[in-house]
């Protein structure tokens, strides 16, 4: 999810279209993601939940591609071919997508390779002035407490 606009876009519960020349009046878009409001059902609303997409055909049941951010760790989760039954006990593509983030919230655990900006190398470099340094950075993760649910 590295596009910005994709990321405001999928994340929205609600969208509101303004009135036009050709519609008098508002029109208001639910998104269909059950994680992201309570518009549909309080039942699977997920804070964590960032987006993105359901979907359902006949041959590959209920779907669900869906991200979720905790603690600045992001998970993307795509189940397919789940057997929802409604919206509240038995929509398993958001019972298994919830099951998958949790699992990765509760067990995913950053370690660092090295610290920040360690000098590996100073090297010359064919047709330049002068040593070029190179360096070398890694980014910190942590690991997140588990998320209320």
């Amino acid at each position: 999810m590295k596009n910005d606009q994709f990321r405001e876009i999928v994340k929205m519960p609600i969208y509101k279209i303004p009135a036009t020349n050709k519609y008098a009046s508002e029109r208001i878009l639910v998104n269909t993601n059950l994680f992201l409001g309570t518009s549909r059902s309080t039942y699977y609303y997920y804070p964590p939940a960032i987006g993105i997409k359901t979907g359902h055909t006949s041959q590959a049941g209920y779907c669900l591609v869906s991200a979720a951010s905790y603690n600045d760790t992001e998970f993307l989760a795509i189940v397919m071919n789940c057997k929802n039954v409604d919206t509240k006990e038995q929509a398993y593509s958001y019972i298994d997508s919830k099951t998958l983030f949790n699992f990765g919230f509760d067990n995913y655990r950053g370690l660092f390779a090295m610290s920040y900006s360690i000098e590996t190398a100073k090297v010359q470099i064919a047709g330049a002035e002068r040593e070029k340094l190179m360096r070398l950075s890694c980014a910190a993760a942590s690991r997140p407490s588990r998320i209320p649910t």
